[in-house]
């Protein structure tokens, strides 16, 4: 590519093709107008990226502001679009040019008001190019390109001048702020009175956060209880859209965002209701989904943990719903081989086995699993015998699966009549003649 002509590095290495929204306010390609000749803009300004609050959302859960395709020009490459503009960007994408024509204060008002309003400004390293690199180095489109958005600035009121480009995404550490435009002005995201954004406020990049760090820690968790009932009703409809972001993060597959919008709701209902709350217990559940989601299965065996002793208050031991946690908080323990933390819970289970439906076979197995591993040989047997007399009510003795463990049940009766152990030597360990899965025994 020709060198193009930057505002603040001309030498700056040619950028990669990638990504995020160009000026989607364009009429259609009729012609080609007269090029409007565009003066130079503020020297090293940092550009904003002006955009929507449903917009925003997914913005933040990729940590990435991606470029846009959307062009009358065949093969032209992605561009990620950004203005210098300090209040207001009439061609941002869901304005309509009544909007574009009025005073800027009033757009962003009417704007914020309708579908939310924000904007992540970022390094003006990051979107060195202007609308006439377009015309000189894509001969073949970028010139029609550049005054069809001509065209567009001049019905909805834009000024071309301080749009700026990048050839391809912007990632979260070439972000500077994340604001929102409220009460007439705008202020940092994290600082917002708005549901809608404080709900969205953890995603936001730590260098980019106005106290320049996390948003909260569970070291600050703690039960608050509320005043007035409207305090509730806040905290409530904050937690709602936050569960209803992590559904949405969940189903696109972003589950690291998922998992920090499942946070967020249940630090409100935990400081808001305190811990013993149905509320926040399901709130809990749901966190423990989320990292699960990640293979975080420590933090979420600890939040399904908590939650369950609360179900089992609240809701009793029988609830199908208790025992559907407790089922699930099993195979998140039996994952990480917390066998000793796994026993009492499938000893929980073991009376109502029959409410786990399909999974019988495998609560049976893990029950087997977690006795021998424990070393407690002869209950591991037992549990064996009777699977193994099940499985003869419908399938032949010779059968290759009975006959697997009928081999496992006599190394569990090798295994207990060697125990207990006698006492061993004093700095000694001894190794018994035992399956090649049972290590050297300590003293």
């Amino acid at each position: 590519m020709p060198e193009l002509i930057k505002d603040c590095e001309p030498k700056q290495a040619e950028p990669t093709t990638g990504s995020t929204t160009a000026p989607h306010n364009v009429p259609p390609a009729q012609g080609s107008p007269q090029g409007v000749e565009q003066p130079l803009p503020v020297q090293n300004a940092d550009p904003s990226h002006y955009l929507r609050l449903d917009a925003l959302k997914d913005v933040l859960g990729d940590g990435v502001i991606e470029g846009s395709d959307e062009y009358p020009v065949p093969a032209f490459p992605r561009v990620a679009w950004f203005t210098n503009e300090e209040d207001f960007e009439p061609c941002m994408r869901g304005v309509d040019s009544t909007e574009g024509n009025m005073d800027r204060a009033e757009a962003a008002k009417q704007v914020s008001e309708r579908m939310g309003l924000a904007r992540i400004k970022v390094d003006h390293r990051a979107a060195p190019y202007r609308m006439a690199d377009f015309a000189k180095d894509y001969p073949n489109g970028g010139e029609l390109l550049r005054d069809i958005w001509a065209k567009s600035a001049q019905r909805y009121g834009s000024r071309p001048e301080l749009w700026r480009f990048c050839l391809e995404s912007v990632p979260s550490g070439s972000w500077k702020r994340v604001e929102v435009w409220e009460a007439g002005q705008w202020i940092p995201m994290d600082q917002s009175q708005e549901s809608e954004f404080r709900a969205l406020a953890g995603l936001i990049p730590p260098h980019c956060r106005s106290d320049n760090g996390p948003a909260t820690g569970w070291d600050r968790l703690k039960y608050r209880p509320l005043a007035s009932r409207e305090q509730l009703d806040a905290i409530i409809h904050e937690a709602s859209i936050a569960h209803a972001h992590q559904l949405h993060f969940e189903k696109t597959c972003r589950h690291a965002a998922a998992s920090v919008m499942a946070k967020h709701a249940y630090e409100l209902f935990f400081t808001a209701l305190g811990p013993t709350s149905l509320i926040t217990a399901r709130a809990a559940v749901d966190l423990g989904h989320a990292y699960m989601h990640e293979e975080k299965y420590a933090l979420a065996g600890k939040f399904m943990a908590a939650a369950l002793a609360v179900y089992k208050r609240a809701r009793g031991p029988q609830d199908k719903d208790t025992l559907a946690l407790a089922w699930e908080l099993a195979k998140v323990l039996l994952t990480t081989e917390r066998y000793p933390e796994a026993k009492p819970v499938l000893n929980f289970l073991e009376p109502h086995i029959v409410q786990l439906g399909p999974a019988q076979q495998m609560f049976r197995e893990a029950r087997i699993k977690v006795h021998a591993t424990l070393g407690e040989y002869g209950v591991a047997e037992q549990l064996l015998g009777a699977a193994i007399n099940e499985l003869k009510g419908y399938l032949p003795e010779d059968h290759p699966e009975i006959q697997r463990m009928e081999r496992l049940r006599a190394e569990y009766i090798q295994c207990n009549r060697a125990l207990p152990l006698p006492e061993l030597g004093k700095g000694k360990d001894e190794v018994y003649i035992l399956p090649d899965w049972i290590m050297t025994v300590p003293r």
